[in-house]
């Protein structure tokens, strides 16, 4: 009985050291021996129960560890996470549990750029732009990871580039030549050095403005009457026709030109009509006697007539002359005393 209370003492104080030198099976058997002289004691009881605990952390630390030695990561890490999860504290654990999600991390870091090569070999962007997200939130290798995202952004560059010229060629070999224009526009924002772009484009701007002339002239054709509209007309289907090459658009707009120069350079017979006392002068044509009706051919165009008389006043009469304009018949004479 003297020495009960220092052997107590003793138990416990070896039951703690025990526990701290992660020795469960000994820490129990001293905690045991305190509990024998104290039945009653609360301290031994809970160095009795932490003993137990230690025990089963360290069975199911064992287990983790040899998961990892057999390459079962995952399986590894949920094990350590049923131990971190009690709230007690056991420093290995969290350690082992550190360095597997390393290992962990590090797979996932192969998987994800594997596959983001992969997918850039496919032209698989999508694909390749998700695994570069996974990667950048992994957080590993930042160098590494900006090289990929580097090529990734290059080559989607030179896919778009690929798909614009495909489609700048296609509008022109269907002579859309603005939506080419476009088209190779966007090719040179993408890279301003592309000469193959800067040389289609300024040729797709040609053809453009070539386009828009001609269907303006074909559209317009009463301005043809305009003797300098004409000459115009005609100096533009000169160069339309040295243009190569001609897809049937052009070739179109050509024989559409020529068929409405020809028909404006053909004369068409004009009757005048006057009193025979008349004397009639068509501006830069010429002057005619009086007469009671004449016919004479002009050419499709807006002509001034004016009519002079002795004694009377003189008269002005514009007319215009276009190749289907019907009978084309005008009258014109002096009837007004001075």
């Amino acid at each position: 009985l003297d020495t009960k209370e220092p052997r107590f003492q003793k138990a416990l104080e070896e039951g703690q050291r025990r526990l701290a030198n992660e020795q469960p099976k000994e820490a129990s058997d001293f905690f045991g021996r305190a509990l024998l002289i104290k039945p009653s004691s609360a301290e031994a009881k809970n160095g009795l129960t932490r003993a137990e605990q230690l025990a089963s952390m360290l069975l199911i630390y064992q287990q983790a560890l040899s998961l990892e030695e057999q390459g079962q990561l995952t399986e590894a890490v949920t094990q350590l996470e049923e131990i971190l999860g009690s709230g007690l504290p056991f420093e290995p654990a969290l350690e082992a549990q550190e360095r597997i999600q390393a290992k962990l991390d590090e797979e996932l870091f192969q998987q994800e750029m594997n596959g983001l090569f992969s997918a850039l070999k496919g032209e698989d962007f999508a694909a390749a732009r998700a695994s570069l997200q996974n990667l950048e939130k992994l957080g590993l290798r930042q160098q590494e990871v900006e090289q990929a995202a580097a090529l990734l952004a290059d080559q989607q560059t030179r896919a778009e580039i690929a798909q614009l010229k495909s489609l700048a060629e296609k509008f022109s070999d269907e002579e859309e030549w603005q939506q080419a224009v476009e088209a190779y526009g966007e090719i040179l924002n993408l890279d301003p050095d592309l000469l193959f772009a800067s040389a289609g484009q300024q040729e797709a701007a040609k053809r453009a403005e070539l386009d828009r002339s001609m269907s303006d002239a074909v559209g317009r054709s009463h301005r043809l009457q305009d003797t300098a509209q004409r000459s115009a007309a005609t100096s533009l289907l000169d160069y339309a026709r040295r243009i190569e090459p001609q897809g049937p658009k052009l070739q179109g707009q050509i024989e559409a030109l020529d068929s409405l120069l020809e028909k404006f350079r053909t004369p068409v017979p004009v009757t005048l009509e006057s009193n025979n006392q008349t004397l009639v002068t068509i501006y830069q044509v010429g002057r005619i006697a009086p007469f009671v009706t004449t016919k004479i051919d002009l050419k499709p165009g807006t002509y001034t007539l004016g009519g002079s008389r002795a004694g009377y006043r003189d008269v002005r009469l514009q007319i215009t002359v276009g190749p289907d304009s019907g009978e084309n018949i005008y009258d014109i004479r002096c009837e007004e005393a001075i």
